[in-house]
């Protein structure tokens, strides 16, 4: 199975190899592609060909599939707290977020209003105020 390599998909792999190791997760808008894997792979791989063509051929490789969906008995035995961040407008990763968040017992959901999917630029200060708070709930302090 190809690995997911946005940010979000990043840390939940993580945690669902490693979960001994963490506190707590956070997971930030994750999963585009997970509702309709085939359109997802010919949108990434459109997106793969311009990269190619604009001089940045490696892009080719690295998102093929989200198979969030298909996580939900690893997703279920999670126990640690996880936070989901999504932008409301966020359309790709909205149900795959929903989805984690029911699925794993001590997950919390967060939607940032008016928010795409870079709700940590679109709105640096609530995101990192709802990050802080989390970690602080978890028992972490920079």
């Amino acid at each position: 199975m190809p690995t997911p390599w946005g940010g979000g998909n990043i840390a939940l792999h993580f945690a669902l190899t490693h979960p001994a190791l963490i506190a707590g997760v956070a997971i930030c808008d994750t999963g585009a592609g997970s509702d309709d894997p085939a359109q997802f792979r010919a949108v990434t791989e459109g997106w793969a060909r311009a990269a190619e063509v604009g001089g940045t051929a490696g892009f080719a490789a690295t998102i093929l599939e989200h198979p969030i969906f298909s996580l939900e008995a690893r997703l279920q035995a999670l126990e640690v707290p996880a936070l989901i961040v999504v932008g409301e407008r966020d359309l790709p990763c909205i149900a795959p977020s929903e989805f984690i968040a029911r699925t794993i017992p001590k997950a919390e959901l967060h939607v940032m209003a008016g928010c795409g999917h870079f709700n940590n630029l679109e709105r640096p200060a609530e995101f990192n105020r709802v990050l802080e708070t989390f970690f602080r709930k978890i028992g972490w302090e920079a």
